[in-house]
């Protein structure tokens, strides 16, 4: 199973220190790991503006049009349980069945603390993810969330479709060559670890994998549930037959959630369980919610690409009748 790794800023090392010395003046709320909606951004605080909050989600779904890669971004207050930022963000991604092609941006705005989660089989290697770090530090200092998130998504496209990126890089030296004195450790950790996920399945407690299980089975039974509307949706939009893949897929993601659901009842019932088979049980369980969830996500993705060709065809085919009339009085025009 591929792991997951974080990225936390230099700025954001630097504030876990400053943030001890000044906890006892200002105290804070805390979020514990959050379950990711519909849309690309969850802000728990009210860090945008209603819209600024449609603008950047505007802009990162662009961004999957463009790339087939996800960006999610999560506003809160401060981490908790865990209350370290990576296995949070990691928590969190674990938890909602982030693929290799989702990445996480988490922020706490109390705290002053963020970091990137990725899949370490992704398409974005460790050093672009650090470059981009890089790129938004100046705009959650400032607390510009929405140029946070809208450089977030330039800084990935250009990665992604073979932009150099290299500013990032030049901005994390100079941020060095500013903050050598403070951070010069720090830095030295935060760029030459790759840090997997501590939030790895095969690494976390008993009950921590338990309480992630659970949670997965309640997340997978609930986009099923928005599937199965979604699917009556694109049988009546579109048809039956462009339907039936999308029912099998449905089908197959609801045989996955029984399965997963005879697992929880065996770990439920009065028969004693090992340590053994109650990790091997609850790991069978992520799993199977995971793929159902990631071949339901995959549909849905096919038809809202449906629904734009069907939005834009009107002004596609306006567009090339106006050209020709264009081509035609120009040829008029040369005889």
């Amino acid at each position: 199973m591929p792991t997951r790794w974080s990225f936390g800023a230099v700025a954001s090392a630097l504030t876990v220190a400053l943030a001890a010395l000044l906890s006892a003046a200002a105290p804070a709320f805390a979020t514990d790991p959050v379950t990711l909606d519909s849309a690309y951004v969850l802000d728990e605080v009210d860090a945008l503006s209603t819209s600024d909050e449609a603008a950047a989600n505007a802009r990162l779904a662009d961004l999957y049009a463009s790339t087939g890669v996800d960006l999610y971004a999560v506003f809160v207050d401060d981490f908790t349980n865990p209350s370290d930022r990576n296995e949070w963000a990691d928590a969190v991604a674990y938890d909602n069945g982030l693929g290799q092609s989702q990445y996480l941006l988490a922020v706490a705005t109390d705290s002053r603390q963020f970091t990137i989660s990725a899949d370490s089989s992704g398409p974005l290697s460790e050093d672009q993810l650090l470059a981009i770090e890089a790129d938004l530090k100046p705009f959650l200092s400032s607390g510009d969330y929405l140029g946070a998130i809208t450089t977030a998504a330039d800084s990935f496209e250009t990665a992604l479709t073979g932009g150099s990126g290299g500013g990032g890089f030049f901005a994390v030296v100079l941020l060095v060559i500013v903050v050598a004195a403070l951070a010069g450790l720090v830095l030295w950790i935060v760029i030459r670890s790759r840090r997997k996920r501590k939030a790895d399945p095969q690494a976390v407690s008993l009950d921590e994998l338990a309480r992630r299980a659970a949670s997965a089975l309640v997340a997978t039974d609930d986009a099923i549930t928005t599937s199965t509307q979604e699917l009556g949706f694109a049988r009546a939009q579109f048809g039956d037959a462009a339907a039936a893949e999308f029912e099998k897929t449905l089908a197959a993601a609801r045989t996955s959630l029984t399965e997963a659901f005879s697992l929880q009842q065996r770990l439920d019932d009065a028969e004693p369980d090992t340590e053994a088979q109650i990790r091997e049980w609850n790991l069978a369980i992520l799993d199977l919610c995971k793929k159902a969830n990631a071949a339901l996500d995959e549909k849905a993705a096919e038809f809202e690409a449906l629904r734009e060709l069907e939005r834009t065809a009107p002004q596609a085919l306006e567009r090339v009748a106006q050209d020709r009339e264009e081509a035609s009085a120009g040829i008029a025009g040369a005889e």
